[in-house]
């Protein structure tokens, strides 16, 4: 009888929902909530690792949580250079803390309030608005 040895893996997973701050621990949270940040994306997690912490990760955008498959994209992140860190982080709960943290120190741009309207000017009047100056004209001629 052989014996098979299976190599470890040379990476960690990080899924975003464990870093979900809206996510229970069945949902597949890994840290307590005070720790966590609100909806983080694979690209926020991505750039923390890479950008913040100078680590060595991989982005897998279409890789799909087992737990809930509507939840896309996870990052994998090297345990060499995990180690190579200082202080060495070979414990999933700290690097995932140490992640959530970094996300949170740098706050996510929102499009929606950095883009200029497109009209500068005054907004135009609603429907409502244009019917209630033609009832208001329409009183003035009748007396």
């Amino acid at each position: 009888m052989s014996t098979v040895i299976v190599p470890k893996k040379p990476y960690r997973v990080v899924w975003p929902s464990a870093l979900n701050s809206k996510k229970s621990i069945s949902d597949g949270r890994k840290i307590p909530i005070s720790k966590c940040v609100d909806n983080p994306n694979p690209q926020e997690i991505f750039e923390a690792c890479v950008k913040n912490l100078q680590f060595k990760a991989e982005l897998q955008p279409f890789k799909c949580y087992p737990r809930d498959f509507t939840i896309a994209g996870r990052v994998l992140v090297s345990k060499e250079s995990l180690a190579a860190a200082n202080p060495p982080k070979k414990k999933k709960k700290a690097l995932l803390a140490l992640i959530a943290s970094e996300i949170a120190k740098n706050p996510r741009k929102d499009p929606a309030k950095s883009t200029p309207s497109s009209s500068s000017s005054s907004p135009s009047p609603s429907a409502k608005d244009k019917d209630k100056d033609k009832s208001k004209q329409g009183k003035k001629n009748k007396r």
